[in-house]
């Protein structure tokens, strides 16, 4: 199916990252399945406290964030992932990572 490739350097392409944090097991392992089955290479947590570890040491292309998770509630990791890691001007980074607008 489709490749979804970022550029590294002229020399090499790696595939688009993904941070998924969902907690019910059945539903990660789903989603991260078909991410991976179309290219893409995704880490999956579990926990909001996780996800803004996770989100300090990788740089991701894009965040699939539940709301109801263990830990930072997923509006709070957005918040604390749009003040810490992202520009203050770059309104279109910041939305991708919030499952909702807020």
């Amino acid at each position: 199916m489709g490749q979804h490739w970022r550029g590294v350097s002229d020399l090499s392409l790696e595939p688009m990252r993904i941070l998924l944090v969902e907690d019910d097991r059945n539903i990660a392992r789903f989603v991260a399945k078909g991410l991976r089955e179309q290219a893409y290479a995704v880490d999956v947590t579990a926990d909001g406290d996780d996800a803004i570890f996770k989100l300090s040491i990788t740089d991701y292309d894009a965040v699939i964030l539940d709301v109801m998770i263990p830990g930072r509630d997923g509006f709070s990791v957005s918040r604390t992932a749009s003040e810490r890691f992202f520009c203050a001007g770059d309104h279109a980074d910041r939305s991708r990572y919030s499952s909702r607008s807020h």
